[in-house]
């Protein structure tokens, strides 16, 4: 770019020494002066060419450089970008194992906490019950002992009767064989 500014100045001197020159000129080098004017129109041009040539290339010197900036920061966003993807993966991974690790924590408390209240619920309904349980137990075991006592008296009395109609059963057979052996003798 240094070279450029050098260039271009060099040609606006070598212009304005040109103009001076046939500011100067006399009528009689008007023809001469066309000539010059020429030389001097053909001067500039080269130069702004010139000029315009190494502009361009800085210019695109400097796209160029701004072209790979770009790139490198693409390059550089998409590694970012790659790096973002398996942090959040991790992370992920990290909160569904915390999620699921906690849940599971929160299983077993609950069903702790849920066995030890039907276990106060079932001994507080006993205590509650209890009375009456035991209660209604001595009421059936008293009527259980009164059943038993009755059935066994009952046995008893079958027992008895029965043995008593068995004495009378065999005193009627005794009778009876002593009047077929007594009157069996008769006839």
């Amino acid at each position: 770019m240094k070279h450029a500014v050098v260039t271009y100045r060099t040609w606006l001197a070598l212009g304005a020494l040109l103009l001076a020159l046939a500011a100067r000129a006399s009528p009689e080098n008007v023809a001469g002066e066309s000539g010059a004017l020429q030389l001097q129109a053909q001067l500039r041009a080269d130069a702004l060419k010139e000029l315009q040539q190494v502009q361009l290339e800085s210019v695109r010197a400097q796209l160029a450089a701004v072209d790979k900036r770009v790139d490198d920061l693409n390059t550089h966003v998409g590694q970012g970008v790659d790096r973002l993807g398996v942090y959040a993966t991790i992370m992920g991974i990290l909160v569904t194992v915390l999620l699921a690790g906690l849940g599971l924590l929160g299983f077993i408390t609950v069903t702790r906490k849920t066995k030890a209240e039907a276990q106060e619920a079932a001994r507080a309904w006993f205590e509650r019950k209890a009375t009456s349980l035991e209660e209604r137990l001595q009421d059936i075991e008293s009527k259980a002992s009164l059943t038993q006592q009755q059935m066994d008296n009952s046995v008893q009395e079958v027992l008895d009767h029965s043995e008593t109609v068995k004495k009378q059963h065999l005193n009627v057979v005794e009778q009876s064989l002593k009047y077929l052996q007594a009157n069996m003798g008769q006839r």
